[in-house]
């Protein structure tokens, strides 16, 4: 483990840090762990490895209304100057992350401190900076870092899990609770305590903490009407909790007092998908783009509501344009694949695969993908290959065994 951190240090960039929170498979790689390892590493090591695992890469779709936005993706600058920030950025986090590791927490914040100093877009420092402040029960610095947080967030963030050692959350309600009891017209004070609980280990469904979540929020606003962190605050739990209708609402609040907002056109897109609303998750998709057209994840937002209001033309001419300028992109060739595929160009979607092997052959994603299109095609000799290059053993085995009965 402690060889994967170090090559990982050294090659993950502040750009990996927004995405974190987008994919199933991530979350699906995050569960996992957390069953094998437990619940004592810090959160950010924790993240990295299971965004590692996920290997999660957003694609983009195109802008259908009137011109289209430049598309300059992260990281694809030759600027001395960018490059060299970048560089101080990566050696004050990898500080950060020892002085953790050595609990010299004070220090800790300094370095966290600088990368936002040098970068005050960088989510992954503020979240960094959250933990240890959570740690040393400067609630009031943290509560600040996770709406800061959560307003960078390149995508709807699901950050409701915490793993830093040092951090006990039942003691941090404890002393919450009592700062209430002492002065309960304070609203910031239930603010915090919410975002406390939403740190609580456990399925949020299973065991009922997102309505404690909310409660904490609709008091905050009771107290302070119309405070939009504490309304977008509330929309996400309700989206994880429910019913959307209330997040749609919350959401829309936040929308009318700042039509800028990323995260609530972000929050709101993903209420409109659940609810198929086409139309409105269209509008939202669109909205992002414009605000910010150097977000993969904006994109791959619009080209899912291409599909949804019946454009797979649209959303396969955005992966040709978005291929055509980065070549090295494979989530956007498999998913232009998958499109191939719905179109009956099966020998297009091959190509596509293909790309993505001969640049990684390690990648069981694409390797997987085509194997399934191989064995629909009837061609099972060739699907018997992928299958033995499957770098996973177990999948490796388990195909073998399906192609071969």
């Amino acid at each position: 483990m402690k060889m994967l951190f170090s090559r990982m240090r050294a090659t993950t960039t502040p750009t990996v840090a927004p995405l974190l929170y987008v994919t199933p498979r991530f979350r699906a790689a995050r569960d996992i762990l957390g069953a094998m390892i437990g619940r004592n590493w810090p959160r950010s090591k924790f993240l990295f490895l299971a965004a590692a695992i996920a290997s999660t890469s957003p694609s983009a779709a195109d802008n259908v209304h009137g011109a289209r936005p430049p598309l300059v993706l992260q990281g694809e600058t030759s600027d001395k100057r960018v490059r060299d920030s970048h560089n101080q950025e990566q050696k004050h986090l990898k500080m950060g992350w020892r002085y953790v590791d050595s609990a010299d927490y004070q220090k800790a914040i300094e370095c966290f401190t600088k990368v936002i100093e040098l970068n005050p877009t960088n989510e992954e420092a503020y979240l960094m900076r959250e933990d240890v402040y959570l740690i040393t029960r400067q609630f009031d610095k943290a509560f600040d870092d996770d709406c800061a947080a959560i307003k960078l967030a390149r995508d709807y963030p699901f950050s409701y899990l915490h793993r830093t050692p040092g951090y006990d959350g039942e003691k941090a309600l404890g002393y919450m609770n009592a700062v209430i009891a002492k002065n309960p017209n304070n609203a910031r004070s239930y603010a915090i305590r919410a975002t406390l609980r939403k740190w609580r280990p456990g399925s949020p469904r299973q065991s009922g903490w997102y309505q404690q979540v909310i409660d904490d929020y609709s008091k905050a606003l009771e107290l302070e009407p119309g405070n939009t962190n504490y309304l977008l605050q509330r929309a996400h739990a309700h989206l994880i909790g429910g019913p959307y209708n209330l997040a749609l609402d919350d959401y829309n609040q936040v929308i009318a007092a700042d039509d800028c907002n990323q995260a609530a056109y972000r929050g709101r897109f993903e209420v409109n998908v659940r609810m198929r609303n086409s139309a409105e998750a269209f509008e939202d998709a669109n909205r992002l783009v414009k605000l910010d057209p150097t977000n993969r994840v904006a994109y791959a937002k619009l080209s899912l509501a291409h599909q949804m209001v019946g454009q797979p033309s649209e959303a396969l001419e955005v992966f040709n344009r978005i291929i055509e300028e980065d070549p090295a992109d494979p989530e956007s060739r498999l998913k232009r694949a998958h499109l191939y595929i719905e179109r009956k160009e099966y020998e297009k979607a091959l190509e596509d695969y293909a790309a993505v092997l001969n640049r990684d052959p390690a990648n069981d994603d694409a390797r997987l993908a085509r194997i399934f299109l191989y064995q629909s095609l009837g061609r099972k000799e060739e699907a018997i290959r992928d299958c033995d290059a499957l770098s996973d053993s177990a999948n490796r085995i388990y195909w073998r065994r399906k192609l071969t009965d």
